[in-house]
């Protein structure tokens, strides 16, 4: 089904996607983007954590203390932490190398999600916190690609 231009521009506004296929990427450091996505994670994973803290279980005090950083270990996280930095500060002649480091970056840490049992666990949790980890994760490496392309 066709969308209208009005919903084109919108997908770029809000998803800086353009379903043409053309990049909505106006410049914006990519960093950005993963921050905000992980933040958003952050946040609910805080609300889950109050609801987890004094249940006794080991791997949930860590995820309610640390967030997402907890839940990968932290390697992961800072691997594509650095590699967006290097994008965004490369020059342009650099930008080529800078968006492979970024695209092996990205395609390992989403690996290491969408492989995690409680990465899917928190998303289906029984205690009624909505978490959307692996949609908000997609979301942000849709646009993180799209946008060094």
């Amino acid at each position: 089904m066709a969308g209208s231009e009005d919903q084109r521009q919108w997908c770029i506004r809000v998803l800086n996607l353009d379903p043409a296929g053309a990049s909505g990427n106006r410049g914006e450091p990519i960093l950005g983007v993963w921050r905000d996505a992980k933040e958003a994670v952050d946040a609910r994973l805080e609300a889950l954590g109050r609801t987890l803290r004094g249940l006794g279980d080991p791997d949930l005090d860590q995820i309610a203390q640390y967030g997402l950083f907890g839940l990968t270990g932290g390697g992961q996280t800072v691997a594509l932490m650095a590699a967006l930095q290097d994008y965004d500060r490369a020059a342009p002649a650099d930008r080529a190398a800078a968006a492979a480091a970024v695209g092996k970056a990205v395609g390992a840490y989403r690996a290491m999600l969408h492989s995690s049992p409680l990465a899917e666990a928190l998303d289906d949790n029984p205690f009624g916190v909505e978490i959307g980890l692996l949609d908000t994760m997609d979301v942000a490496f849709r646009q993180i690609i799209t946008a060094i392309r």
